[in-house]
């Protein structure tokens, strides 16, 4: 929901924010996109995660339209089938959701109507795979939920300045938020074993014993995830000011030390919103406005994935157990997911090896990808007229979220063996460029253009033929 600031608030200085580096839109991005219809109407599914049974667990908060509202909990498998669970004898809105211990989901439900009850009241809810739920009474209204390191589940408060623990047999504790902190949306377990959480002016921490600090500023937080990189990542939906908050378009990632770094979406007023860390090592998120999902990573560059279905609103996401990305649509009343295997290989120092045309063997390229997205390519050749070797280098940079690289090549020449080697005695000619394409991890394209006389322009199929050791394919 949007986030505004206290009127008494003096207006804080903008930090500068990193621009995204590079942006790759696959033409094809349509294809890797999967979408599941939900058999209740206007059902408008939201909070999604990976459940202990290796389903997909989401909840869903229809509009009341002049009657009572009926959250669900829905399950879909990864195949698609879908099953739904209304907890009993109530009607709620059912907000947050986690997978907890002992093959048990949590999740919180509040504006709770119960039966000759003039009030109503908040839950915190448990649902095992199989469908059975318990609820357990909650006061004030319980927002986003987790799973602490220490085995209990904890959440946060949309209008208290505490964060609520709840144990597995039901028993809550409320802990104060650190300064005047309130309304803190998204949390989350970090990787140093502590509770962080987004609140409207800073990023907050928490220990499981209870003790609360802030980092900051970090003006309209809303949803925070544990990225795979040891850091934390969040959503900013909304720009953060006085009177209405236009739409937001940054992703900010917090070190567990509390160095906060901003990064612009592609698509202006995109409403980043639902965050998660996935298998790929990157992180994933959706945008709202921009009806697309999309993947930055650890370095700060972001892809956006069109969604098929015009105006979905892609709401909350994660990591299913399947090893792909599932989110949910609200406004189309749909579940999506983007298979990572479907997607084209990425760049880094994984494919760093030796690289040949098996139909041409006894030539090759060494290709190195190392920090600061630099590539170093070597072509281990022959010259065109058949009188020795030849050794073509070329270096540049590299997209880590591309598949594909361009770097400029130039021969050595000049200089003699050791001991007469002398470096000023090398003579660098530009030879052009050399191109490295890669369909997956392990196999790929080279092509080249060069102005030289007998070089030309042209391409081969290469596969791995080494890889460095204690790298691997993601």
């Amino acid at each position: 929901m949007p986030v505004r600031r206290p009127s008494s608030l003096l207006p804080i200085p903008a930090r500068a924010l990193v621009a995204t580096l590079a942006v790759l839109a696959f033409a094809d991005a349509h294809a890797q996109v999967v979408e599941y219809a939900l058999p209740t109407a206007d059902a408008r599914p939201q909070s999604i995660v990976a459940g202990p049974d290796g389903n997909v667990w989401f909840v869903e908060q229809p509009s009341a339209n002049g009657d009572l509202p009926q959250g669900k909990i829905g399950k879909i498998t990864p195949n698609g089938e879908i099953t739904e669970y209304l907890p009993p004898n109530t009607t709620c809105v059912v907000r947050g959701l986690v997978s907890g211990a002992q093959n048990n989901l949590w999740f919180t439900e509040t504006g709770c109507y119960m039966p000759n009850s003039p009030q109503l009241t908040s839950k915190i809810g448990k649902i095992s795979v199989d469908g059975s739920i318990t609820e357990y009474p909650a006061h004030g209204e319980p927002a986003d939920i987790t799973l602490g390191s220490d085995g209990n589940i904890w959440f946060t408060y949309s209008s208290w300045n505490e964060l609520g623990r709840i144990t597995p047999n039901g028993v809550t504790t409320d802990f104060p938020l650190a300064g005047n902190a309130t309304n803190a949306q998204g949390i989350t377990r970090g990787p140093d074993g502590n509770l962080w959480y987004a609140e409207p002016l800073a990023i907050g921490r928490m220990t499981p014993s209870g003790v609360a600090s802030e980092f900051g500023p970090a003006l309209g937080a809303g949803y925070i995830a544990a990225g795979p990189d040891g850091n934390l990542w969040y959503t900013v939906p909304f720009v953060f000011g006085f009177g209405p908050n236009p739409p937001g378009d940054t992703v900010a990632r917090i070190t567990p030390q509390g160095v906060i770094t901003e990064f612009i979406t592609p698509t202006t007023q995109s409403v980043p919103f639902g965050i998660t860390g996935a298998p790929d090592g990157n992180v994933w998120f959706t945008e709202s406005r921009a009806n697309a999902v999309a993947r930055i990573t650890p370095t700060g560059h972001i892809t956006e994935f069109p969604l098929p279905t015009p105006d979905s609103g892609p709401f909350s996401i994660t990591a299913g157990p399947d090893g792909n990305i599932w989110f949910t649509e609200s406004p189309a009343n749909k579940i999506g997911k983007i298979s990572l295997s479907a997607l084209p290989g990425l760049i880094g120092g994984f494919m760093s090896g030796n690289w040949y045309d098996p139909s041409q063997a006894g030539q090759g390229f060494q290709l190195e990808f190392v920090q600061n997205q630099i590539a170093i390519a070597v072509w281990y050749t022959f010259t065109p007229d058949g009188s020795g070797q030849n050794w073509i280098y070329a270096q540049g940079s590299y997209d880590e979220t591309s598949n594909t690289v361009t770097l400029p090549a130039e021969l050595l020449s000049g200089a003699r063996f050791v001991p007469l080697f002398n470096p000023n005695d090398v003579v660098a000619t530009s030879w052009g460029s050399l191109t490295f394409t890669f369909s997956d991890c392990n196999h790929g394209v080279a092509s080249w253009a060069s102005p030289l006389p007998g070089y030309g322009s042209g391409s081969m199929p290469i596969v791995r033929l080494t890889q460095v050791s204690g790298t691997s394919c993601p």
